[in-house]
């Protein structure tokens, strides 16, 4: 007997989905898998489980961004809650995916038209010795 799919296998295999229809440049198909995924992900916990799971995973586009419907529906909501926690992780990730930011100045404009150096900066006072914002800018 099999065991019931949870949800983060769902999230699982939607992601992996939209990853091979994106790969292989099938907008439509991409477009409706990421609709599907981001549509799984519903609360705010179940957004900082999976962006934190996730976010090394994603690929970027060329321009050093993350999809806006994943970045806009999922990552944002969960890293700003840790920015305004004082997560120095959020804070860091917030400034490393700067370029949706800029997609989206109603994003941006949520955390006070900071910049990338602003982000960084926060994330080193929060956290001098972490491996990731432990050097100085």
């Amino acid at each position: 007997m099999s065991e019931p799919k949870t949800s983060s296998q769902s999230t699982d295999e939607k992601l992996d989905q939209f990853l091979r229809f994106d790969a292989l440049r099938l907008k439509r198909k991409s477009k409706q898998a990421v609709l599907e995924l981001v549509g799984a992900v519903s609360s705010l916990e179940a957004k900082k489980v999976w962006a934190r799971k996730y976010l090394k995973r994603l690929p970027l586009n060329g321009a050093g961004r993350i999809r806006h419907e994943i970045y806009e529906v999922i990552v944002f909501p969960a890293l700003k809650a840790g920015f305004d926690q004082g997560d120095p992780e959020a804070t860091y990730l917030l400034g490393k995916y700067m370029q949706n930011l800029h997609e989206r100045p109603t994003l941006l404009n949520q955390l006070e038209w900071r910049s990338a150096a602003d982000f960084f900066r926060l994330a080193f006072q929060g956290a001098p010795s972490s491996d990731r914002t432990g050097a100085p800018i």
